[in-house]
């Protein structure tokens, strides 16, 4: 996205946010460093002014949360203190979801007991933070898409109001599958991270992709789901976020490009 030599790493972590937000096509990014320490209200609050009216900023919470054995691990009160409350207090009318990303491999027990666990910790957030963050589960956990798992898991999302967020990577069935096992969930608004092309490992797309100035591995058939995920979330009135990384095809901001022309055209 950025040609030019003299937009080193300096300039851009001053400015590039700024600029990033002025295109038209571009209104929301996603937080990184939220998941290795939680930024807090007065950080937020910083990235708030200087950002456009209707822009949106998603973040991943703080990686201990959902770590099984780590101090805070489902910890209700440690989550609102230092991750929910500043995020939207923070970011306020700026905010877009939460997320709540559960990484492959970290959960090694049954299922049923992973999902009363979440069940419980969600218990002591109060609705209307929950609502207000747009609390999303990004869980990669494939078992919990099975026939055995997929009620349990879909009742926990309508029961609590959150919504699923369809993970493009290779630890996860692709996105129209996602989609097909949770069709019983209402998902109150719409999160697709579409950051990792399938059978690709990050270092391998990280060498075959750099430096990420151009398409280099087309993926339609991800594009037009994603396009089709985003227009029933339309058409029902809700609101659809929509993030690419680098490593989906090689060019993020391109990615986006292509799925917005596609929504375009499919609405003549």
């Amino acid at each position: 996205m950025w040609k030019h030599s003299e937009y080193d790493s300096k300039l851009l972590s001053r400015f590039g946010l700024s600029a990033y937000s002025q295109h038209p096509l571009l209104d929301a990014v996603e937080i990184d460093h939220s998941w290795y320490k939680p930024p807090t209200q007065s950080q937020y609050q910083d990235y708030a002014t200087r950002l456009p009216v209707g822009f949106s900023m998603l973040a991943k919470t703080f990686r201990d949360i959902t770590l099984p054995g780590s101090a805070v691990y489902l910890n209700a009160g440690y989550f609102r203190e230092h991750c929910l409350l500043p995020f939207t207090q923070g970011l306020a009318g700026h905010a877009g979801p939460l997320l709540l990303a559960f990484q492959a491999g970290s959960i090694t027990g049954p299922p049923e007991n992973f999902l009363a666990q979440l069940s419980e910790f969600l218990h002591e957030i109060p609705s209307d933070e929950r609502l207000r963050a747009r609390l999303t589960l990004e869980v990669r956990v494939p078992s919990l898409l099975s026939s055995h798992h997929r009620d349990a898991y879909c009742r926990l999302l309508n029961d609590f109001s959150i919504a699923h967020s369809f993970i493009h990577h290779p630890s996860m069935p692709p996105i129209i599958d996602q989609a097909r096992a949770l069709s019983a969930v209402r998902q109150p608004w719409l999160v697709v991270r579409w950051m990792l092309r399938h059978g690709m490992t990050h270092d391998e797309a990280r060498r075959r992709y750099s430096p990420f100035s151009a398409i280099q591995t087309e993926d339609v058939l991800t594009r037009k789901v994603i396009v089709a995920l985003v227009k029933k979330a339309i058409t029902s009135n809700r609101r659809a976020w929509v993030i690419a990384g680098n490593k989906a095809e090689g060019c993020a901001p391109a990615s986006l490009f292509h799925i917005a022309k596609l929504l375009a055209d499919s609405a003549q």
